[in-house]
């Protein structure tokens, strides 16, 4: 697997976050690795639970401010590292596209498809969602005919085939948090729950889904009103 900087590539695509959320954030990973013993990057990704015909999303709310996670529609997989819950934000494109991360196949070098940011969270690692009529052994089932890899070389396979362009998305890192850590910032107010189409996934406007998972998952204005706090942060031990 390639290690180069993505901050340095795309400067101006990469969110800074302020000194002391830093600080904050790598607080919180020491005493999570503390209290698990190893670290969490070396954890096999396994299945969790089954694929459902309609998958789960997290919808950002309006009060969140998160740099990573504002405006976002995350993709809950039916995966997980160790005790961790894992999810892949769907509607990030980036600014660059296959052929910057693939330089080695020539064919990708006139695909304009963009990658897009999956998550805070191992951002060098690629996955790739993609539509097929039957699941190939290196990767898991999200909803019927649609399924996600974390294998490299499955992934550089796939991306040989023309006739499999318009059937994928490529991200670059993932979502993850603790299952109690998930459950309070839900009940904190950060996100909205709600299932939906997988086709989302593979929208041709990835910037209107936030909008319209939105007024989906949305309660009526007065619940919402007493609900809603005036401004959120998630506080997730891995971004």
């Amino acid at each position: 697997m390639r290690r180069f900087n993505l901050r340095l590539r795309f400067p101006g695509w990469w969110p800074a976050k302020p000194q002391e959320e830093r600080k904050r954030f790598a607080r919180t990973i020491r005493l999570v690795l503390i209290c698990f013993g190893y670290v969490i990057s070396s954890v096999p990704v396994r299945a969790a639970s089954k694929a459902q015909e309609k998958p789960l999303y997290l919808v950002a709310r309006q009060g969140l401010v998160d740099l990573y996670f504002r405006h976002s529609v995350v993709l809950m997989l039916p995966v997980s590292y160790g005790p961790l819950i894992v999810g892949i934000i769907i509607n990030r494109p980036t600014r660059f596209n296959l052929f910057q991360l693939f330089p080695s196949n020539p064919r990708l070098k006139h695909i304009t498809f963009p990658a897009y940011f999956g998550g805070p969270v191992d951002v060098h690692d690629e996955s790739m969602i993609f539509r097929a009529s039957q699941a190939p052994k290196e990767v898991f089932q999200i909803s019927p005919g649609v399924y996600i890899s974390f294998d490299a070389r499955f992934i550089k396979k796939f991306l040989r085939s023309p006739e499999n362009d318009q059937k994928m998305r490529l991200f670059l890192g993932r979502a993850q948090w603790l299952p109690l850590q998930l459950q309070v910032e839900i009940m904190r107010g950060a996100w909205y729950r709600i299932h939906a189409d997988p086709n989302l996934i593979f929208s041709a406007s990835p910037k209107n889904v936030w909008q319209n998972l939105l007024e989906q998952a949305r309660p009526s204005v007065i619940t919402e009103r007493e609900v809603a706090p005036k401004v959120l942060r998630v506080a997730s031990a891995f971004h």
